[in-house]
């Protein structure tokens, strides 16, 4: 799990899954003191998927009771779990179920969206069909091989903002993570 104020993930705060709950409050105290706008918190699977969820920086109590949430889906009392369900996870950092009418699909770079930039592939209200990806990778071979992994967010703003990050880059022996187009219109062809 990782904390981040005002959508800087390149220096989200990592929250204990295992351990002190205190710790992890502590942690997202920290980051709930730095924000001006907003605190989001994410459960990540590295290399797969991620899910996170956006509260104003004033609804701290409310971003407290997500965090214990998230914690006991990730980490239940049993520790029986071997795979952590994406879904379980968003509905839990919710406390609800978020709207069914996807919003936008972006291409970017984990925890480096803002500094790298993310692509918008589709968004409600502006024109029809897909993106001329051929095009779009052209203009940015820094999504194609990344030193970050590289994801398409898929995200709602109903009840509050919120999105779910399915990775589509692979990365071999070498540093580098490279987009797996496959993978991205996989994800296109089901999602859009």
């Amino acid at each position: 799990m990782q904390a981040a104020a005002d959508g800087r993930w390149e220096t989200a705060r990592e929250l204990t899954i295992a351990g002190r709950a205190d710790a992890s409050h502590e942690a997202l105290d920290g980051v709930v003191q730095a924000a001006d706008d907003d605190v989001a918190i994410e459960g990540l699977w590295p290399g797969q998927a991620f899910v996170g969820v956006r509260w104003r920086s004033d609804e701290t109590s409310a971003v407290d009771v997500a965090l214990d949430r998230l914690r006991t889906v990730l980490h239940p009392p049993d520790s029986a779990a071997d795979a952590w369900p994406v879904e379980t996870a968003l509905l839990a950092l919710l406390g609800t179920v978020p709207s069914a009418d996807l919003e936008l699909a972006e291409l970017g770079a984990v925890n480096a969206w803002a500094s790298t930039g993310p692509e918008v592939l589709w968004q409600r209200g502006h024109g029809p069909g897909e993106p001329d990806l051929d095009n779009l990778l052209a203009r940015r071979p820094d999504l194609t091989a990344c030193s970050r992994p590289v994801a398409v967010e898929l995200a709602v703003t109903l009840p509050r903002p919120s999105w779910i990050g399915i990775a589509v880059s692979t990365s071999g022996t070498e540093p580098v993570h490279r987009l797996d187009r496959r993978l991205l219109d996989d994800v296109l062809d089901r999602v859009l």
